[in-house]
């Protein structure tokens, strides 16, 4: 149930760039922020699961129990969302002069508890012997917000029905009807199974104390995801107000650049780095965590070479245009560090570690992020570059420290000469693609000629890396 399908992922996917194509002409900023500050929030979630609780328990009315003063606990803790979305929609209107905040960011703190509460409800359903049921109905759950995502967005903003901070807001309503839905379902399933099931003892099990201990154990694993999730947040705050500030740029630029970025550039760029993960989560890497943090910084490594000097063609197969390439090639950098970022932490049981890594990151993020814009703007760069740099050396700055624990564990462990390898191999990859665009150019205006030439350099690159595969044996 943690690890969805491919095709799931896919869909989801293929909606959010659908939906640069419905709202292209209106400007998504407003639900680009929320929607950032929507993913922290859900982040706290992250380690909240009733898998290991259920399994240990036979007693159905104990099982409700639980299931019922868990979601009393998210539901208050969504109150208190709530209120402080409140909060933060005020002070982002004073500080950063943006108007209609208001509506955007309450209706997205309401919708935060629906992906939570269906979660645990068909943890509940799983405990009673419906796996399958279970993981179909988690499916319909996002294919049904993802659907209403797209008819919502068409009816309120392609079609300007609302203004466009209604609009905006209506688009969380995707979430809550999904939610409304499939929850009706699972009752109405839950109720069939209760009538066809015995009654059972009740044993003696204090419920506060297995919720306390469901909301206290693997809390570095929400704490992990909110500060990954904050690195987007503080970018698109910091460089708003300082875009729009010091430098005086354009909102609609401004609105119209961090969009594309922290909405689809981000949602590309980790749609790739979870599919890498996914596909090599079977590795051996229990044995040989050093290993295994090798080969995926070896794949990421050669898929982000590839990726950035694709990046015209792809930017052109994907949104029928070249206009955006050059941040999609800043932010294919961001496939490896995200994907090394999430390794190191998953195997650090050590929560002071945990702890020290994620405050040198995000402090990292904080001190650079302006530095770096100022001094990109000075050698005549796009700003956003700033940024970007920023968010992969603060990255980088926890992997360090992830990597140094680790390594202490596993003191045999030797990979320099790989990583010298794999250096020299990718930047061998990188030397011929850029050649090859002496022989056949990549930067043309016809789609169907982009499909072509991102078909051939693709090609290329496959045998490029099954032949040096071939000659490592």
């Amino acid at each position: 149930m943690k690890d969805r399908t491919i095709t799931i992922k896919l869909i989801m996917l293929l909606s959010i760039l659908i939906l640069f194509y419905i709202c292209k002409d209106s400007s998504l900023f407003l639900y680009v922020m929320t929607l950032s500050l929507y993913n922290i929030y859900l982040s706290c979630f992250s380690h909240i699961t009733l898998k290991e609780t259920f399994d240990k328990n036979n007693c159905q009315n104990n099982k409700y129990k639980i299931l019922k003063y868990i979601s009393i606990n998210i539901t208050v803790i969504c109150i208190l969302f709530i209120l402080l979305s409140i909060l933060i929609s005020d002070t982002i209107s004073i500080s950063l002069n943006i108007k209609n905040t208001f509506w955007p960011y309450l209706i997205m703190s309401l919708s935060v508890g629906t992906e939570p509460i269906i979660r645990i409800f068909l943890e509940y359903l799983e405990s009673l012997g419906k796996p399958k049921l279970s993981h179909i109905l988690l499916n319909m759950y996002y294919i049904l917000e993802y659907i209403l995502l797209l008819i919502i967005s068409i009816l309120t903003i392609k079609l300007k029905l609302l203004p466009l901070h209604i609009a905006i807001s209506t688009l969380y309503l995707s979430k809550i009807f999904s939610f409304i839905i499939v929850f009706i379902l699972i009752i109405l399933f839950l109720k069939k199974i209760k009538i066809n099931k015995n009654k059972q003892e009740q044993s003696k099990v204090n419920c506060r104390k297995e919720v306390k201990t469901i909301l206290t154990n693997n809390t570095q694993i929400s704490i992990i995801k909110v500060v990954k999730n904050s690195y987007y947040y503080i970018s698109i705050i910091l460089l708003y107000l300082v875009l729009s500030t010091r430098y005086s740029y354009n909102i609609e630029l401004i609105e119209k650049d961090l969009t594309f970025v922290y909405l689809y550039g981000i949602y590309i760029i980790n749609f790739i780095t979870n599919e890498i993960l996914f596909l090599n989560q079977n590795s051996n890497k229990k044995d040989n965590i050093i290993n295994y943090i090798y080969i995926i910084f070896q794949k990421t490594l050669t898929i982000t070479i590839i990726f950035s000097v694709l990046s015209p063609l792809i930017c052109k197969i994907i949104f029928d245009t070249e206009e955006y390439y050059i941040y999609l090639m800043s932010l294919s950098f961001l496939i490896i560090f995200i994907s090394l970022f999430n390794v190191t932490f998953e195997y650090i049981k050590n929560k002071k570690v945990i702890y020290i890594s994620l405050i040198s990151g995000i402090i990292s993020k904080l001190i650079l992020t302006i530095p770096l814009i100022n001094a990109l703007y000075r050698i005549g760069y796009n700003l956003i570059y700033g940024d970007i740099i920023s968010t992969i050396i603060s990255m980088f700055v926890s992997i360090i420290i992830n990597y140094i624990y680790i390594k202490t564990k596993n003191p045999k462990e030797k990979t320099l000469e790989k990583i010298l390898t794999t250096l020299y191999e990718n930047i061998l990859l990188c030397i011929i693609l850029v050649l090859l665009q002496f022989i056949i150019p990549i930067n043309n205006d016809n789609y169907l000629k982009s499909l072509i030439l991102l078909t051939i350099y693709i090609f290329i690159s496959i045998i490029f890396i099954k032949i040096k595969k071939k000659k490592r044996g």
